[in-house]
């Protein structure tokens, strides 16, 4: 309401808020942009408005169309969570089954270490025993010694043949490492 000869209007603060046009051009007998004339502030006013104006949504945004997508979402979701349980499972397998084979090579490897120790220790005692009374124990000892270095060199053979096999086996469980990482 712009009197001639007075200061400058006061504007309600909704003037400056984006309004919906309902039918009516005129709000209260204002122009919807709140002020008659000055062509540069209705423009200037506009511009706020489109700035100003939020992204709303629409029902049908919130149902409809969407609510389809939902459920074949969730039904995707139900189907990858199913797949990621499967291939958890497999994995915990693959994993058990690494964990035994690692546990037999280390224990054979442990075993070998033991027999090698064992033939060491009768070796050193045939290699002191000199006295004449004690053959009958000796015989016995280098029987035993015979059966170990046995024993050993079938160990040796298996480890060796072993060892490709657990070097895959590691490196598989670095894949799978870099896998979880990722």
């Amino acid at each position: 309401m712009h009197r001639a000869g007075q200061g400058p209007e006061l504007w309600s603060p909704a003037s400056f808020m984006p309004q919906m046009k309902a039918g009516s051009e005129e709000r209260g007998g204002q122009p919807v942009n709140g002020h008659r004339g000055a062509h540069s502030q209705d423009s200037q006013q506009n511009s706020v408005e489109k700035k100003l104006q939020p992204c709303l949504l629409s029902p049908e945004d919130l149902v409809g169309k969407g609510s389809h997508q939902t459920a074949a979402e969730g039904k995707k979701r139900e189907h990858s969570s199913r797949e990621e349980m499967m291939l958890e499972r497999k994995l915990e397998v693959e994993l058990q089954h690494i964990q035994q084979q690692m546990q037999y090579y280390y224990s054979r490897k442990q075993e070998l270490k033991c027999c090698q120790q064992q033939a060491q220790i009768l070796q050193q005692w045939l290699e002191m025993s000199t006295q004449p009374g004690a053959q009958g124990g000796v015989q016995g000892v280098q029987e035993e010694l015979g059966q170990l270095q046995v024993r050993i060199s079938t160990l040796t053979k298996a480890q060796l043949a072993e060892r490709r096999h657990v070097q895959a086996l590691l490196a598989r469980l670095r894949d799978i490492q870099l896998a979880l990482e990722l």
